[in-house]
């Protein structure tokens, strides 16, 4: 579930994006796998849970993640962590209430400031904004038993081939970067272990 980060974009089709990959080393581990990738370029939070939930709840996952917030900062001239919050601790509530035992997996986004051409005063608010999100996003995730991914270090790392010709989503090489990140930061799942 999510935006861009996860749907990925023209130039990182199906197969090369970090959810495809962290689903291909699922299957490596544990066989046949039944994988969905729902999310959708360009969706704040309200509209993954309006487009996305219902059919993340449709039956019982292993593993489900959940990774926006990034267009909520940006697209709106006043974003709301109050709200944002209210958004994000619904659909983790109604994941884990629906799968007690699954992997569920959040993530800390990232401040877009940077590789965005924006002014003075629309650059501090993104900074401010995507402070204020990552707090709500580690409380919601303490509240829901989440394994948290750090995108937001992730991000400052691409440059070059790691970023889209867009200069602002991953590449195939950045969505690459991105499932090592994911990787490393849930190395002691057991579902990661692979089985003998």
């Amino acid at each position: 579930m999510g935006d861009s980060l996860t749907a990925g974009i023209d130039e990182t089709p199906p197969g090369t994006r970090w959810a495809d990959l962290f689903a291909e080393r699922l299957r490596e581990s544990h066989g046949d796998l039944v994988y969905d990738n729902l999310a959708v370029f360009g969706m704040k939070s309200d509209e993954v849970r309006g487009s996305q939930l219902d059919d993340a709840l449709r039956g019982p996952v292993d593993v489900a993640s959940l990774i926006c917030g990034g267009n909520d900062v940006m697209k709106l001239t006043a974003p709301d962590a109050e709200m944002f919050g209210s958004e994000m601790d619904a659909m983790f509530s109604a994941l884990r209430a629906a799968n007690p035992d699954a992997l569920l997996i959040g993530g800390r986004i990232a401040d877009m400031s940077q590789l965005l051409p924006y002014r003075e005063r629309s650059r501090a608010r993104v900074v401010r904004a995507t402070t204020e999100f990552n707090a709500v996003i580690d409380d919601v995730a303490a509240q829901h038993d989440v394994r948290l991914v750090d995108f937001s270090i992730v991000t400052k790392a691409l440059a070059g081939d790691f970023l889209a010709s867009d200069g602002f989503h991953p590449s195939i090489a950045g969505q690459r970067a991105i499932y090592d990140a994911v990787v490393a930061a849930l190395s002691d799942e057991p579902l990661l272990t692979v089985s003998t």
